[in-house]
């Protein structure tokens, strides 16, 4: 795997900031990286899009961002405002603290809202395999100012933006039925998941997604979420339990150790 040296790395303006890119690539494959929020604003394999590229648009007065994939920690989605924390977390819109060879972390206090007074380390990874890659995150606990009063939950997920060159698309996973896709919106429709999901793209091939980790292996309701606005992509999004939950007693915890709090393999299987 190589990735740019840093004076390589992209600076761009995306709509909301300035953002530092950077790029991993191999035989096959190239990935654009953003320092902020460690997302993958594109995954090109043998110069075909397979990840819909991040783009912003205005809608409603309010700037949105539609592609890619990114991770959200310590929760996804909208949360109880007694948490303090943003939607889809702490990270989403964070420019990160420290960047190594192969990602980017975060550290900080508020990393875990303002409930918790403790020092946290997010890090994201990335790592090309043949085929595909591996995207993942790591939290700790770093320091306690004083002892925990209450558990430090993480429901921490990830979104996935994939391209539907023909409109098309069809998602099965042994435990779920099979969805196919081929209308031009959805509204989101969610199901338990427990083994790797395989998707099928006319004009694309097969994208396969297998998640692994901790969160993600100890958690009770592994969710999947699919949902199209546009006849471009197909929204994925990996969940250990619904966002509702996020603080219950079934929500996963964040320990003293460094964890794995979850990571996603992706494989491609090119038509």
């Amino acid at each position: 795997m190589s990735s740019t040296r840093p004076e390589d790395s992209k600076i761009t303006n995306t709509g909301l900031k300035v953002e530092i890119l950077r790029e991993y690539r191999d035989r096959n494959q190239v990935i654009v990286f953003s320092e902020t929020g460690g997302k993958i604003i594109s995954w090109k394999y043998r110069d075909v899009d397979i990840f819909y590229p991040r783009r912003k648009s205005k809608e409603m007065n309010e700037v949105r961002s539609h592609g890619g994939a990114c991770v959200c920690f310590p929760n996804f989605g909208i949360v109880d405002s007694k948490f303090g924390l943003p939607k889809h977390g702490s990270l989403y819109n964070r420019r990160a603290d420290y960047v190594t060879n192969n990602g980017v972390s975060f550290r900080g206090r508020d990393l875990l809202g303002p409930r918790h007074d403790v020092m946290c380390q997010a890090a994201i990874f990335l790592t090309l395999q043949r085929d595909g890659f591996i995207y993942s995150v790591f939290a700790n606990i770093r320091e306690r100012r004083k002892p925990a009063s209450e558990p430090v939950f993480v429901n921490a997920g990830l979104r996935t933006y994939l391209r539907t060159p023909m409109y098309e698309a069809t998602v099965a996973e042994r435990f779920m039925p099979t969805y196919r896709i081929s209308q031009r919106r959805a509204k989101p429709r969610y199901n338990s998941t427990y083994r790797p999901v395989s998707i099928t793209i006319p004009g694309l091939g097969m994208v396969q997604m297998h998640l692994f980790g901790t969160a993600w292996e100890s958690a009770i309701l592994k969710t999947i979420g699919l949902w199209i606005n546009s006849r471009e992509y197909l929204c994925v999004e990996h969940i250990p339990i619904e966002p509702r939950l996020y603080g219950k007693p079934i929500c996963p915890r964040l320990t003293n150790n460094f964890l794995p709090i979850f990571g996603c393999k992706f494989e491609i299987k090119p038509v």
